[in-house]
C-alpha cells in the first residue's frame, strides 16, 4: 500500500521521485512542515484497490473545526470542536451549510448524526475569526440481521449475526 493524494494538479504518490511527495518511514507518509499542501488523500494498493479518501485543508487561520476526516453512520454522535493553532478549544459560533447551528457560542457541539446533516461545517469565533469550511460525510446505518439456519440429518442449528450497510439515498447534486 502507499499515500497518493491529489491536489487539483494531478495524482502523486509519497515516496515516488519526480511527482512524489514526503517519503515513507515504515507504513508512514512523513513530509516536512512547510510541504503540505491542501488535497485529497488516500491509501491504494497494488491491485489498485483504494482507502477512504480524507480531504485535508492546509490552514494559516488561528481555528480549526475538529470534525470527522471519514464518513460517519446515521446515529451515531459527533463531537465538533473550534481548536485554537496554540492549543486547546475556542468558545465558537457553530455554522452548518451557512447557517447558525445554535443561538450561543460554545466550545463544542454533538450532533447525533442523520443523512440531512451531510454538509459544510465551519466555526467562528470574537477573538480567532473563523475556520476553514469542512464536510462531514454520512453513510447509512448499520443493521444488525440474524439469520438462522437448521439442517435436518444433524440437527445442528447455526446463527449468523451480519452488518449490512445501507448505502446513503442518492443526492440531488
Amino acid at each position: 500500500w502507499t499515500v497518493k493524494r491529489d491536489t487539483g494538479s494531478g495524482t502523486e504518490s509519497c515516496g515516488a521521485g519526480g511527482r512524489g511527495f514526503g517519503r515513507f518511514n515504515g507504513s508512514s507518509c512523513l513530509f516536512a512542515e512547510f510541504e503540505p499542501i491542501s488535497g485529497v488523500y488516500w491509501c491504494e494498493g497494488e491491485a489498485g484497490e483504494k482507502s477512504e479518501e480524507v480531504n485535508i485543508t492546509v490552514s494559516d487561520k488561528h481555528v480549526i473545526l475538529q470534525i470527522p476526516a471519514l464518513p460517519v453512520r446515521t446515529g451515531s454522535d459527533v463531537t465538533l470542536r473550534c481548536k485554537k493553532k496554540t492549543g486547546g478549544t475556542a468558545a465558537a459560533y457553530f455554522y452548518f451549510n451557512g447557517r447558525p447551528v445554535g443561538p450561543k457560542s460554545e466550545h463544542i457541539i454533538t450532533i447525533n448524526v442523520q443523512q440531512s446533516d451531510e454538509g459544510l461545517y465551519w466555526c467562528s469565533t470574537d477573538e480567532f475569526g473563523s475556520s476553514p469550511q469542512s464536510v462531514l460525510r454520512v453513510r447509512g446505518s448499520v443493521t444488525p440481521i440474524s439469520v438462522a439456519t437448521t439442517e435436518r440429518a444433524t440437527t445442528t442449528t447455526t446463527t449468523i449475526t451480519t452488518h449490512i450497510s445501507h448505502p446513503p439515498p442518492p443526492s440531488s447534486s
